[in-house]
């Protein structure tokens, strides 16, 4: 009897111990949503959305309308014009995200344009995405970053060829993401992944949703480079998603729900 009691106030002590390390660690996670900061280029800003909503929107309200743990105001530092300037408009934007003092920093498409636009030559693409990473490490709080996604179908629409990577060197730089977010503990959104799914009418994953055929090509917008509102929210949740893990909570997992709180403008 007392052995058998034994095993089993040390099995109630383990168990305790479990749902402590949990309970924590949902802490830990949601207390990252205290400060959310956006930093990124046209996608963060919402770009053409306001023509959808008939009000703006942008990354930022999207990320307001699906949180519901206690938070901040989330602050935004997106530019639609980054793609002319990326090294200097991403240091100003840097800059401006730092003053938030973030607790979660949300970079989706800070690091496309150190990869996209126009080179003197292929293989300075590189290097250049390197000065974005260096902007992004100024940050002591958690990162979500995005890979670099093929955006090839919007040549002749809003890029030109000479603006996109080969996709040899678009994959050379997205394993470079990767290896730089593991050494620093950040959080890669796999967008490459879900625009792929995306652009072929495939099953893509949002939170509790599940978008095929016509329904997930609709999710970006006539120049199949941005996303729409609802395209928007489902990045934003997935990229929750890959930061708290699956119904992590803290945060809306419908991006259908989400994005009719953005057209409303309900944050």
């Amino acid at each position: 009897m007392k052995i058998g009691g034994a095993r089993q106030t040390a099995g109630r002590a383990a168990a305790a111990a479990v749902l402590c390390a949990l309970c924590a660690c949902a802490s830990s996670r949601e207390r990252a949503f205290e400060r959310v900061a956006v930093i990124g280029a046209s996608m963060s800003a919402g770009f053409a959305l306001d023509v959808e909503a008939g009000r703006p929107v942008d990354l930022a309200g999207v990320l307001e309308c699906a949180l519901t743990a206690r938070h901040d105001p989330v602050a935004s530092a997106a530019d639609i014009f980054f793609f002319m300037r990326p090294a200097e408009t991403g240091a100003l934007l840097a800059e401006k995200a730092a003053e938030a003092n973030p607790t979660l920093l949300v970079a989706l498409d800070f690091l496309f344009w150190f990869g996209y636009g126009v080179v003197a030559a292929e293989e300075d693409r590189p290097a250049r995405l390197e000065e974005g990473l260096r902007l992004l490490e100024r940050f002591s709080c958690p990162v979500i970053a995005a890979d670099l996604p093929d955006m090839s179908e919007a040549i002749g629409l809003m890029l030109s060829a000479a603006q996109v990577p080969a996709q040899e060197t678009r994959a050379r730089m997205n394993r470079r993401i990767r290896e730089w977010a593991a050494g620093r503990g950040a959080t890669v959104l796999p967008l490459s992944d879900l625009v792929e799914s995306l652009r072929a009418g495939g099953e893509v994953r949002a939170g509790g949703r599940v978008y095929s055929g016509a329904a997930s090509r609709a999710l970006l917008q006539r120049d199949r480079l941005h996303p729409t509102v609802e395209g928007l929210a489902c990045v934003a949740i997935a990229a929750l998603d890959a930061f708290a893990g699956d119904g992590g909570g803290g945060y809306l997992d419908d991006p259908k729900a989400v994005a009719a709180r953005a057209r409303r403008g309900r944050g």
